[in-house]
């Protein structure tokens, strides 16, 4: 039973510590990083990307019917799989919703 224990403890501490050491490697300079920020429903609704010491911006729908918002999840949605074609893994990801403003944050590493 305790050989069981520590597989199961090891099975989910090894692919932690596999994202922590892929992300520290990309922020030490071996690998490559790139942060996506998405805005939603702040009247300027874009996709901001920062990479390689540059922001790119794409622009959003700034609708709130659904055919702009499922424009504006297609756009999303192809952007961070071009990054992921490219190798890229997403390491990281959070979203905070400031009075109704939504901004979602993607780290991917290569």
């Amino acid at each position: 039973m305790k050989t069981l224990k520590k597989f199961a403890l090891l099975g989910l501490v090894a692919p932690l510590l596999f994202s922590l050491l892929s992300f520290t490697n990309a922020v030490a300079g071996e690998g490559s990083l790139v942060a996506i920020k998405v805005y939603e429903k702040s009247g300027k609704d874009r996709i901001a990307i920062y990479a390689d010491e540059e922001v790119t911006e794409i622009k959003l729908e700034n609708g709130s019917d659904n055919v702009s918002r499922d424009k504006n999840l297609a756009t999303i949605s192809k952007t961070i799989e071009q990054y992921l074609k490219e190798g890229y893994k997403i390491q990281a990801t959070s979203s905070a919703d400031f009075n109704g403003h939504i901004a979602t944050t993607y780290i991917l590493t290569k």
